[in-house]
């Protein structure tokens, strides 16, 4: 007999690993965008930053480390029509500036992408199985399985044979959550049908 979860999860694979090569051409799109207007616009942000510094005491100034969050926060607020494509309202203008630097900072570190691209990856496999395990179990069949790739993961359509007989309709679809105050994320919602008998 086959196994519900088991299926599905297989059958997920490939279109876990096009949501983790999107995210990948997500971030090397930003780190482009930056790199790009950097060359037009690098000098004149310098000099910006080197002025708002000679106006705060010595103790309170920026270290250079902190250029990219700066850049990033002059970015994100005075030049966002230019880069309206890239630093989207939706992922963007409620994301702090450090994490902003962070992912132009990832995609331009080619072992640190790596590790997170198998962390993100790792990460839609979990939360994928966390959320079948909610209705499933192994004693299931699953047939008639559709796959999708959602808002941030796989989305599941499959019609579900239980250990009673009874067909049933089981949904597994990503929704975005948190907003202003919670950090953007996006979680589950699963549904299972009520049983519906075929004999």
């Amino acid at each position: 007999m086959s196994n519900a979860i088991k299926d599905i999860t297989t059958q997920a694979e490939v279109l876990i690993d096009q949501i983790t090569e999107k995210e990948n051409n997500r971030i090397q799109n930003l780190v482009n965008d930056y790199l790009d207007y950097m060359k037009d616009q690098g000098d004149f942000l310098m000099e910006m930053f080197e002025e708002s510094q000679t106006e705060l005491p010595v103790f309170k100034r920026v270290k250079p480390d902190s250029l990219t969050c700066y850049l990033a926060y002059k970015f994100n607020r005075e030049f966002k029509g230019t880069f309206g494509r890239t630093f989207d309202y939706r992922d963007y203008t409620r994301t702090s500036v450090s994490q902003l630097a962070q992912q132009i900072n990832l995609g331009m570190d080619e072992k640190r992408l790596g590790f997170y691209l198998e962390d993100f990856k790792e990460a839609n496999r979990r939360k994928l199985d966390n959320a079948l395990e909610k209705r499933l179990n192994e004693n299931m069949e699953a047939f008639n399985i559709e796959l999708k790739s959602g808002p941030k993961g796989v989305e599941v359509h499959s019609d579900i044979k239980d250990e009673d007989g009874n067909i049933r309709k089981f949904q597994a679809r990503t929704v975005l959550a948190g907003g202003y105050v919670q950090v953007l994320h996006y979680r589950y919602y699963v549904k299972l049908s009520v049983p519906k008998n075929i004999n």
